[in-house]
């Protein structure tokens, strides 16, 4: 397709977009979602977080398109949200270590409790612990 006609379908695609058409959402939807999905997929560690950055991307395409501007085309503005998504969703899941990962105190895999967080004898004693070494950590600081 030529530029000229790429631009013309473009400007037609936001129209109906603008009057609220859902077949013209579902026409984006069809056009870009998979190559969204891949895109997010390089710059987050898991597809679900992947499908999640996608589904944000098209809540913010929705909200955004009366502001719309036109100085590039539909396409190359969804993408540069996605974009921007998953790079900070990507950063964030970088600094952060998730509980299925990590093991228990034998190097096992967390039992089912651990992983939905669920307060167990054992965690109650190993939180009291772990306060009472903080605290006597903390007052074994020097007072600078």
């Amino acid at each position: 397709m030529s530029p000229s006609v790429t631009h013309r379908n473009d400007q037609e695609l936001l129209a109906r977009l603008l009057r609220g058409e859902a077949a013209a959402f579902a026409t984006l939807l069809d056009r870009y979602h998979a190559a969204l999905h891949r895109t997010a997929r390089a710059f987050v560690s898991t597809d679900a977080s992947a499908e999640e950055v996608v589904q944000d991307t098209w809540l913010a395409v929705l909200g955004g398109l009366p502001s719309f501007e036109g100085r590039s085309s539909i396409k190359t503005w969804i993408f540069q949200i996605l974009i921007n998504r998953a790079k900070t969703k990507g950063a964030r899941e970088a600094r952060t270590i998730p509980v299925a990962t990590m093991p228990d105190d034998e190097g096992g895999e967390p039992s089912l409790s651990e992983r939905l967080d669920i307060e167990t004898p054992k965690k109650l004693l190993l939180r009291k612990e772990l306060a009472g070494e903080l605290a006597a950590a903390i007052l074994g600081l020097p007072a600078r």
